[in-house]
């Protein structure tokens, strides 16, 4: 959402985007399913997990000028990406949200 708006200027496909199940990714060049954290964070929850932790991922990775070689400060621009990924305020900017979860059910690796 925040790429369509950032570097297209297509505020319509972020509007959109607020409220589709699907949208088009690309840098994948596929089609996705779109989860809010919160939609996420419920079928985790519903399958019987539990959340140990989230990052954003690609938080400004996405979004930076042309001038910023990303291959040149690859290291640099890595070691942000992880520093930010790992604060919720960014959580919503990034580009995908991955949650760490482990299974709250007898016998597994949890309960050891």
């Amino acid at each position: 959402m925040l790429k369509a708006v950032l570097q297209t200027g297509d505020l319509a496909a972020a509007e959109h985007n607020l409220t589709a199940e699907w949208g088009q990714e690309s840098l994948y060049g596929g089609r996705v399913r779109l989860f809010t954290p919160e939609a996420l964070e419920a079928i985790l929850k519903d399958a019987s997990f539990t959340i140990k932790a989230r990052r954003g991922v690609r938080v400004i990775a996405d979004y930076l000028p042309a001038q910023i070689s990303r291959s040149a400060e690859y290291e640099r621009i890595f070691a942000l990406e992880r520093k930010l990924g790992k604060r919720r305020e960014f959580f919503g900017v990034a580009r995908y949200m991955h949650c760490l979860a482990s299974s709250a059910t007898p016998g597994s690796e949890g309960d050891e």
